[in-house]
């Protein structure tokens, strides 16, 4: 009988969990919109990309943000920020996405990066890419709350926390981009230059 009972509790509290969990995800809108992100920053100035329809779908989300940032003579930088704090399943790895398009990921290594306007040092993921012979370099990472990540799994692992103890539980992936023009390290210093330009902002606004 009591072997019974503690199944019936088992699966009692299961629902209950799976029920807060689902209810978390559906709620219709976000605290915070990615297409109020600013379009002037420093010395860059922007250019929204469309979105097609498909992606929105797959996503499951509309708060999704794809823009150019451009400062002077230099070449684009792409920023795509993706942000939900209902469903934890909207930000994920972009390789699969990237493969699907046709781009080919040349080589994968993790660095650390400085936030300006936090002062924490931050792991990132940096990808050489390759498409159509243009190659670029993409640099992306996590943020669950306040927390910057690497990682998905440990990023996905503390939205659930989050959402398990009624804490806020927002969750983003943030993608940045620029074509090699000259070199991967040229490419790479004009992103960290952009990436200091934005963090303060990042930092402030998507909780």
């Amino acid at each position: 009988m009591k072997r019974y009972l503690l199944i019936i509790l088992i699966f009692s509290v299961t629902a209950v969990l799976s029920l807060f969990l689902y209810y978390q995800q559906i709620k219709p809108e976000d605290v915070f919109n990615v297409n109020d992100f600013p379009r002037q920053i420093a010395d860059y100035n922007s250019e929204d990309i469309p979105v097609e329809e498909n992606v929105y779908e797959i996503l499951e989300t509309r708060n999704l943000l794809l823009r150019k940032y451009k400062k002077n003579d230099e070449p684009d930088i792409a920023l795509y920020i993706i942000y939900s704090d209902k469903n934890r399943k909207a930000s994920h790895p972009p390789e699969v996405c990237l493969i699907g398009s046709g781009v080919s990921i040349l080589k994968k290594t993790q660095e650390k990066l400085i936030l300006q306007g936090e002062g924490d040092t931050i792991a990132v993921n940096n990808l050489l890419v390759e498409k159509s012979k243009r190659q670029e370099i993409m640099l992306y990472w996590f943020k669950a709350g306040k927390t910057f990540t690497a990682n998905y799994l440990s990023q996905q692992f503390k939205i659930m926390l989050s959402q398990l103890q009624g804490k806020s539980s927002g969750g983003a992936m943030i993608r940045l981009s620029t074509q090699i023009t000259k070199d991967k390290e040229e490419a790479k210093e004009r992103l960290e230059d952009f990436i200091s330009a934005i963090s303060p902002v990042i930092v402030k606004v998507i909780q």
